[in-house]
């Protein structure tokens, strides 16, 4: 490679620098140490020599920060080839094919870029965040827009078809489900699309195993939340995060925190409660985990938080109606670093 005649050496250095900045690792084969490969010793003293400083640290750093990386983490073969075979043993790509992998930014295929950024961005413990912003803002990662889990199946489902793609492809969406372990439909055939690409890597795909990101808003939150309206609404958001708080752990991992026990009903019950103009549901009426309820509980769930509480994962700085401390207790640090992880195993 360093020697070849076909080889660029703007792509060369290119590689070279997307690893120096800490996005990526280089190991040579053999291994590099100095003076124990005549070509690698002759393309560095061929370089002016801050460029040669820089890409001797590359050099000299990249077996020890690849054996920080976790098993799950991409590793590409760089070859002196004419064309690139990602789909062998061993994913192997041509220096121009490689740059392409290694510049382009990680796709983070969300269905909602706005509300599910958010959502990302407050789940990163605090050592993780400023991480997870940084790579945004250097666009190593940028969220695409799914467009509801119909449009993002078909869009994972479009890069399939193309290992330069769908290897800078990261995915996550809601479960949809109403009980515990059983994903909607469309969240299945999503996460089917996902599991059918297996070469030259799995895309990384994560239903989440609440309903919606909204289910992981901590409950302290929530009454921060009513606080924060004003007037009937006020009262009604603090009844609903009262009842809330009483409910099992399955059932508020598995609400309609916008729309309420009143978003599950089919349509014909709507209509039949709205003519009856009560706001208590029948138990039999009731979605099955949510059956056997008291009366008040039920009327004060009736209409979930409204459709904007997924707004208070947009909160940032000192005004923030998240604190980590909440967050800590909602949710095992083991899976947020868990989710983090894998992005920066791709990235």
């Amino acid at each position: 490679m360093f020697s070849s005649g076909r080889t660029s050496s703007l792509e060369l250095l290119a590689v070279f620098q997307a690893c120096f900045d800490g996005r990526h690792d280089m190991i040579t084969d053999p291994p590099f140490a100095r003076g124990a490969s005549p070509a690698v010793d002759a393309w560095l003293a061929s370089l002016p020599e801050p460029l040669k400083d820089e890409a001797t640290f590359v050099l000299d750093e990249g077996a020890s920060a690849a054996s920080q990386r976790t098993s799950t983490a991409v590793r590409l073969r760089i070859g002196d080839i004419a064309s690139s075979d990602l789909r062998s043993g061993t994913p192997t790509a041509t220096l121009a094919d490689a740059l392409r992998l290694l510049q382009a930014p990680l796709r983070l295929l969300v269905e909602n870029r706005r509300n599910d950024g958010a959502f990302l961005r407050k789940l990163a413990p605090p050592t993780w965040r400023g991480k997870l912003i940084e790579a945004l803002k250097r666009r190593w990662i940028e969220l695409d827009n799914g467009g509801g889990l119909g449009e993002l199946t078909a869009t994972v489902m479009a890069a399939a078809r193309d290992p330069m793609e769908h290897t800078r492809l990261w995915v996550m969406f809601d479960s949809d489900a109403r009980q515990p372990g059983q994903p909607s439909a469309d969240a299945r055939a999503a996460l089917a699309a996902c599991q059918q690409i297996q070469q030259p890597w799995p895309v990384p795909a994560h239903c989440l195993e609440r309903r919606a990101i909204e289910n992981y808003l901590p409950v302290p939150a929530l009454f921060d939340w009513a606080k924060r309206a004003t007037g009937p609404e006020r009262t009604r958001l603090r009844r609903c995060a009262e009842a809330f708080k009483e409910l099992s752990k399955a059932q508020r991992e598995h609400f309609n925190m916008k729309r309420g026990i009143w978003g599950d009903l089919t349509s014909e019950q709507q209509r039949s409660y709205t003519r009856r103009e009560t706001d208590i549901l029948d138990d039999a009426d009731m979605p099955p985990l949510f059956q056997g309820l008291p009366v008040d509980r039920r009327r004060h769930l009736l209409h979930g938080f409204g459709k904007d509480v997924g707004s208070l994962f947009h909160d940032e700085g000192s005004g923030a109606r998240i604190e980590e401390e909440w967050l800590r207790k909602e949710i095992p640090d083991q899976d947020r670093i868990a989710l983090l992880q894998s992005i920066f195993d791709r990235m």
